[in-house]
């Protein structure tokens, strides 16, 4: 597997896993705002303000606010692991005990 190949694979493994966790997020996001509107129905029946909770949540889309927050973060965390197996790559010796030593795990990981 070529250096570039990797690096794409993971690329795609990292955008793989952000997709999950939008879609995850949007998952919970909707749940809990259906269980928040059960909870106005069933049990705060006698509270006046019970109708201006409710338009607040439906007027405020709570997801819109998560999405960049998580995802700015999730992209700052990419950006450390990227950089982070860059200089592994780069300062991985290649002469000497070391060097083989590297050499050996490297063809024990491509055949596992």
């Amino acid at each position: 597997i070529t250096l570039s190949s990797k690096f794409q694979s993971n690329e795609n493994a990292f955008t793989s896993n952000l997709l999950f966790i939008i879609s995850s997020l949007l998952f919970v996001t909707s749940c809990f705002g259906q269980v928040f509107g059960l909870y106005l129905r069933s049990y705060l029946i006698t509270n006046p303000l019970r109708f201006a909770y409710r338009e607040n949540f439906d007027l405020f889309n709570y997801f819109t606010l998560l999405l960049p927050i998580l995802s700015t973060l999730y992209f700052v965390k990419v950006k450390r692991r990227r950089m982070k197996d860059i200089t592994n790559e780069i300062n991985m010796k290649a002469t000497g005990n070391d060097g083989w030593k590297n050499y050996s795990m490297m063809i024990q990981n491509q055949w596992k």
